[in-house]
């Protein structure tokens, strides 16, 4: 578990540099722009946005992969954090990696429900990913050790990111066709 939560923690920094930073900075340019009923704006820097984080994050990740063993080793080794140790928990962050990108598209798309005004389809959506991540981790555990949790993680991860875009797109067209506010 301790590998697990050091892993997760390393895994969190790029998602909140980057990803929850690009959301937090677009959010209130979102809101402008779906307060001036201009659809077409929205969309725009909606994918901007997605794109930058995109871009930032995606090397990140790559980068956390490929060096994920020195990284821990560097860091946290040493001690009582033996090689093995060293070793679960590199390969843990290998396996959260492609979540950093994930998360912080999520990060994202929920912002943009924000600015549409709805909470509630992000907060399910979250909800709905839960039981995909528990799920998916506890047998993804039983092949793969504790990097099948972070496996579990990032599949409830995607499920939350194409959900979030399904629902937006639809979302989208109602707020702007003037039929729900």
């Amino acid at each position: 578990i301790v590998a697990l939560n050091f892993a997760k923690n390393f895994q969190t920094v790029p998602v909140v540099i980057i990803g929850i930073t690009f959301a937090l900075t677009a959010f209130p340019v979102l809101a402008k722009i779906a307060a001036r009923n201009n659809r077409k704006d929205f969309i725009g820097e909606t994918i901007f946005t997605a794109k930058a984080i995109l871009l930032t994050t995606v090397p990140v990740a790559v980068f956390m992969y490929f060096f994920s063993r020195p990284i821990i080793a560097i860091l946290i080794g040493g001690g009582a954090f033996d090689q093995h140790a060293i070793g679960v928990t590199a390969a843990t962050l290998a396996v959260f990696t492609p979540s950093i990108v994930t998360e912080s598209v999520n990060h994202l798309l929920a912002r943009a429900f924000y600015a549409l005004k709805n909470s509630t389809i992000p907060t399910l959506i979250s909800l709905g990913g839960l039981p995909i991540a528990l799920t998916s981790g506890y047998f993804m555990v039983e092949k793969f050790g504790i990097p099948g949790l972070a496996l579990g993680f990032l599949f409830g991860s995607i499920f939350k990111m194409v959900m979030h875009i399904i629902f937006l797109k639809e979302r989208t067209v109602k707020f702007f066709s003037g039929q729900e506010i």
